[in-house]
Formats: C-alpha cells, sequence, structure tokens
C-alpha cells in the first residue's frame, strides 16, 4: 500500500457499519466506537481526521446506494488512502461481521473479513478486526498491541455502555459510582 502524498503513514477512513435487521439499535454506535478505540490503539497507519472524515461521510449519507466509485471518492475527499466498510448482525445468540477494505490506489475492494461468533464474543472479534485492517493497510500488529487489544476488551456490550457512560459523568463521585 502507498501512503497518500506528503504522509508517511497510510490513511484510513471508517465507515460507520450498517446494523442488519434484528439488532439492537443501540448497538451500532458502541460497536463502531470500540472499533475505533481498537484502531486507534495499533500504529502504523492513521484514521482520517475528524473534519475530513464527517465531510466524506456527509457525502456518503446523501447516496441511496453506495457503489465502489462513491465510495472511493469519498475516502479521496478524506485524504485517505483505504476505507473500511461493512455491517453486523448481533442478537442474543450471534454476531455476523462483515468488513471491507477498499484502496483508492487499487480503485476497489483489496480484502474482506467475515466472522460469525457467538454473541459474548463480540469484543474478541472487534479486536480481530482491528488487526485485520492493520495489516490490510501494510501496518505491522506488535505482541504488545495484540496484548493491549485484548486489555481493553470489555465482557459484554452493557459492560462497556456503563463505561462510557461513567467517563462522560461530569460528577467524579457519579463517575466513580458507575
Amino acid at each position: 500500500p502507498q501512503p497518500a502524498a506528503g504522509s508517511e503513514e497510510p490513511v484510513v477512513l471508517l465507515v460507520p457499519l450498517i446494523d442488519s435487521s434484528g439488532t439492537d439499535e443501540a448497538a451500532a454506535p458502541l460497536v463502531n466506537r470500540k472499533i475505533e478505540e481498537n484502531l486507534r490503539l495499533l500504529g502504523g497507519f492513521s484514521l482520517a481526521g475528524a473534519e475530513e472524515s464527517e465531510d466524506a461521510l456527509a457525502e456518503l449519507s446523501r447516496v441511496a446506494h453506495i457503489g465502489p466509485e462513491t465510495l472511493l471518492r469519498a475516502t479521496g475527499r478524506a485524504g485517505a488512502d483505504f476505507a473500511v466498510v461493512g455491517q453486523f448482525l448481533l442478537d442474543e445468540d450471534t454476531l455476523n461481521l462483515d468488513l471491507r477494505l477498499f484502496s483508492s490506489a487499487e480503485d476497489g475492494q483489496v480484502s474482506s473479513f467475515q466472522k460469525p461468533a457467538p454473541a459474548d464474543g463480540l469484543f474478541g472479534v472487534l479486536a480481530e478486526a482491528a488487526q485485520f485492517v492493520a495489516e490490510g493497510v501494510g501496518a505491522e500488529v506488535t505482541s504488545e498491541e495484540r496484548q493491549r487489544l485484548a486489555v481493553s476488551s470489555p465482557p459484554s456490550l452493557e459492560a462497556y455502555r456503563t463505561l462510557l457512560a461513567a467517563l462522560g459523568e461530569g460528577n467524579a463521585a457519579d463517575r466513580l459510582s458507575l
């Protein structure tokens, strides 16, 4: 993979994953946030900046059917070399995650990651997905980074939701309580 002009490492645009029908609507923001957190734990690439990413995602949201050309145009607008898109289905028993990695240099999809797993294995699969993205863009995932991914995994979606609520709480006593 070739980094963007003037950049030392590849830049990745993370398009929020779409939750399939049957998935609890509250799960999508949590899954997307955890994937982004996992990617930020890894080195060798960077995520598109917030402003550029929001601009590119706004372009994608205006299109009813997002084809590869539209996706690659938005990736270029975000100043990214790669885009990660996909969907997931999460119910009480099962998780099915489907990620696709697109390259602006190759004008299309370069690899995909499909993983069915028990629902309680959600965070392990999201850690694997982050490694898939890193390796797909040519970054080496070190054993220390793998360990960080494992340590950063909460035991459940409910625990992660509670953690995020605690981190957002302004009152220190309430934060500790949560």
